[in-house]
């Protein structure tokens, strides 16, 4: 299906506890140094930093999931929740930066050349899966190669369809050539990169490590418990040296209402807010002198697809004239209570992929509405 996007994203907000107040029994296991290491407390010091202010070991993090994991193998998995979670047990070749820079993770270095149609990466020595098995330019092949696969029950295919040519060089040297140039060539290659010695020849919907992942990633999975929660525990294989968070605890609880009390309760470390909550239910009190808030622009976005396949929606006045009439601005402030920004396309403003040269569709008016398919001599009935 071909779709017309009339786009707005929205904000995402995240409430982090400090370490401030941890006496009750039923809190967060006591003044953690995860939570002082994600967020510097308000007043006091808390048990999890140093006196001279520098991180110290320990701790855990319990963060409020609206669901639970399908499975722990990033690449067969859709849903945000396993992506999430995965995304602390693997490593690619690249990764971001805290500036949404590209930069090397498991490649020491990489080259663009040929006009962007050529990418050379250099994989960094001495990497280990959790099992002890050093990474190598073979595990990279494996993945490629299984992306590929038209077997393989992947969502994430096309990328790496895109690839003319695939050639390992050495031990730890891999080429990626391309037909033309291609925008998603690196962001394709901070993908996962999966296990050969432990997935090769296995039915990747029925393999043990769905659920029991071998990953190279700074976590490792400690404990899954079905509907309840995930338990992640830092790895000390883990090449850029062990974390200093020793657990991080995803809480399954589907009830955004539930999981803010137990957020207020002290049960919970992290949640996503709600505009509503974000506005007016964490303020003032406790909420001033104990929380931290975080407010920015969320990857997230809604939009109005059409089916071009089928009339009207084939008419591109009928699409131009369905998107004046809507006033994205207003559905922001009403239904998002004015945290959320319009934009044109699927990409949040700010980042490389977002062409802030495109003219947006003017809001028009629902009056305006028949005039605006007078080219295709509709009417408003």
């Amino acid at each position: 299906m071909n779709r017309v996007y009339v786009v707005f994203v929205s904000m995402l907000f995240l409430l982090t506890v400090t370490a401030c107040d941890n006496s009750a029994g039923d809190k967060p296991s006591g003044g953690t140094a995860g939570n002082a290491t994600v967020v510097s407390a308000v007043t006091g010091s808390p048990s999890g930093t140093q006196n001279d202010g520098e991180p110290a070991y320990g701790g855990r993090i319990i963060i409020g999931s609206i669901g639970e994991p399908t499975n722990l193998i990033s690449a067969l998995a859709s849903d945000s929740v396993s992506r999430e979670i995965t995304s602390w047990l693997y490593i690619g070749l690249l990764q971001y930066d805290k500036n949404l820079e590209i930069v090397p993770w498991a490649a020491e270095s990489y080259d663009v050349e040929e006009g962007g149609t050529l990418l050379r990466f250099r994989l960094r020595k001495g990497i280990k899966w959790q099992d002890g098995t050093e990474l190598t330019a073979d595990d990279v092949e494996f993945t490629y190669r299984l992306m590929i696969d038209p077997k393989t029950p992947t969502a994430y295919a096309s990328d790496f369809l895109a690839v003319k040519e695939f050639r390992k060089v050495d031990r730890y040297t891999v080429e990626v050539r391309y037909e033309k140039p291609f925008a998603r060539s690196l962001i394709t290659w901070m993908s996962d990169i999966l296990p050969r010695h432990r997935l090769e020849g296995q039915d990747l919907l029925t393999t043990p490590l769905l659920r029991k992942p071998v990953g190279a990633g700074p976590y490792r999975l400690k404990e899954w418990v079905p509907g309840s929660r995930v338990v992640l525990e830092a790895s000390d294989t883990y090449f850029e040296g062990r974390p200093y968070i020793d657990e991080v605890v995803y809480r399954n609880i589907p009830d955004l209402a539930t999981m803010f009390l137990e957020l207020k309760a002290g049960r919970l470390d992290m949640m996503s807010l709600t505009p509503q909550q974000y506005k007016f239910q964490t303020t003032g009190g406790d909420w001033d002198t104990q929380w931290h808030k975080f407010r920015y622009l969320s990857f997230g976005y809604a939009f109005l697809g059409y089916n071009m396949e089928r009339s009207p929606f084939d008419e591109a006045p009928v699409r131009r004239a369905l998107s004046c009439a809507i006033d994205r601005n207003a559905l922001i402030a009403g239904v998002l209570l004015g945290e959320g920004r319009a934009t044109v396309g699927p990409y949040k403003p700010g980042t490389w992929v977002y062409n802030d040269k495109l003219a947006d569709y003017p809001y028009q008016g629902v009056e305006k509405f028949p005039s605006l398919l007078l080219d295709i001599k509709l009417t408003s009935s």
